[in-house]
């Protein structure tokens, strides 16, 4: 078994997994993002008005805990 790259695609094949393709740009986690940002694809300027905490909680939802 080999051991996950920075880029793995655990929820699409389109991209590698990188920040801003979770934050914008992915299709599989549309719904989780709507539910965190209220938008289904928000640009970068949305994103960084975000609120840091609103984005921390994003990637608890999505299961990549920060340590």
């Amino acid at each position: 078994m080999r051991q996950a790259s920075c880029s793995n695609r655990r929820f699409c094949e389109m991209e590698p997994e990188t920040p801003e393709h979770l934050l914008i740009y992915c299709t599989a986690v549309c719904r989780r993002r709507i539910k965190a940002f209220g938008l289904r694809f928000p640009n970068r300027d949305h994103i960084t008005l975000l609120a840091p905490n609103s984005i921390l909680d994003f990637i608890n939802v999505l299961g990549l805990y920060l340590l």
